[in-house]
């Protein structure tokens, strides 16, 4: 599927009051916000092995305003994505720490709002959609073919409520997906693949990708057929990857899945069909991150991705002079602005099929600061 050269990033985060939603366009080749390649610290004696961390010390980065604002009071669990220029809210609501389960389906159009926290309501509102056909709260979603496909996540444990559904917005209907084979104990890593050969007539129009690094299960749904078809992975497959390995989006580009593993800091990818485990040399260093607040990988066509991840360690303020601020330069008596910074790492990469290894290519990296932390919960990104 051919993409814009001029590409958007989505993400939203959960302030201490109202949840926000920012873009902003990916730089292209060439430019750098700030980044440095450092020596390999581990072990492994290969002189190629590197790591990468972003150098936020010199210049301090722009600031990100949000797109759109939601109130605490409406304020929705990070169940959400984008579709064309639509940006969906699905599910329910954090109510003291309790999840509620709900079958609210909302819609806005990105290209006619900007929004500010006093004004709620400025350049456009929210659109009710069709209910969803189960309730869910902080359900799992995946966009393929322009349709949006729901999956599991704390809905009611009755067979009757389908465990995944699929909205279309041609249509506006909803339509319930037919249960997996194995219903997942642990945490899964989850993708959606588009079939890029539009003049291919195999009926292959895509797929879902779901995969359990814990129970070793590879389930594949066809979106043409609306059948399953599932796979176990050999043993040890989970202890390549680092043990407490939580599962979270993934992305799904020809017939390899591709995701950022947080604990190892590395890229790692698998071929759908031959099972063989990739893994990258290159280390990106990410900050100890919050809970929900995980690196999010994203993909740009192609062999070029992104990696998009919070600061939570250094954060660049303003004071009263209109100076750039890092919290090194305040007291401990001081109370300390609520911002955080927000990387873009762009890569492109390369499989070297004889090591099992991947080349990453740094192009380029941004730094923004948001106004909205540190105390964020970062929930998504997603290309418009």
């Amino acid at each position: 599927m051919k993409r814009k050269s001029n590409q958007s990033v989505c993400f939203s985060v959960l302030g201490e009051k109202n949840t926000y939603w920012y873009t902003f366009e990916v730089s292209k080749e060439g430019e750098d916000g700030g980044r440095i390649i450092v020596p390999c610290r581990c072990d492994c004696g290969c002189p190629c092995a590197k790591r990468f961390r972003h150098d936020t010390t010199p210049q301090a980065p722009p600031f990100l305003s949000p797109t759109k604002v939601l109130p605490q009071k409406d304020r929705e669990d990070p169940g959400w994505t984008v579709v064309g220029n639509q940006l969906y809210r699905l599910g329910g609501k954090i109510i003291e720490k309790s999840y509620k389960r709900t079958r609210t389906v909302r819609a806005l159009d990105l290209t006619r709002n900007t929004t500010t926290e006093k004004s709620n309501d400025s350049g456009g509102e929210w659109q009710r959609k069709p209910r969803m056909l189960a309730p869910r709260s902080d359900p799992h979603i995946v966009v393929v073919g322009g349709k949006l496909y729901v999956l599991g996540k704390k809905i009611a444990d009755d067979e009757e409520q389908p465990w995944g559904e699929v909205y279309d917005p041609a249509t506006n209907t909803w339509e319930a997906m037919p249960r997996p084979p194995k219903i997942l104990k642990h945490k899964f890593f989850w993708g959606g693949l588009e079939d890029d050969n539009e003049d291919d007539n195999d009926g292959k129009k895509g797929s879902i990708i779901i995969l359990s690094v814990l129970d070793k299960i590879l389930q594949e749904y066809n979106v043409a057929t609306k059948s399953w078809n599932v796979s176990k992975l050999q043993k040890g497959f989970g202890g390549r990857i680092g043990d407490g390995n939580p599962g979270g989006p993934a992305v799904a580009v020809g017939r390899m899945l591709y995701w950022f593993c947080p604990y190892s800091c590395r890229l790692y990818g698998l071929h759908l069909d031959s099972h063989m485990l990739y893994k990258s040399e290159l280390v990106v260093d990410v900050p100890e991150y919050e809970p929900g607040g995980e690196p999010m990988l994203g993909h740009l066509g192609g062999h070029k991705f992104f990696l998009l991840h919070p600061n939570y360690d250094d954060c660049y303020v303003v004071d009263d002079r209109d100076d750039y601020l890092s919290d090194s330069d305040y007291d401990d008596d001081d109370e300390m602005p609520k911002t955080t910074l927000i990387h873009c790492l762009k890569f492109s990469v390369g499989l070297v099929v004889g090591r099992k290894r991947m080349n990453i290519s740094v192009e380029s990296s941004q730094s923004f600061v948001i106004n909205n932390g540190p105390d964020l919960m970062f929930n998504g990104c997603v290309v418009m």
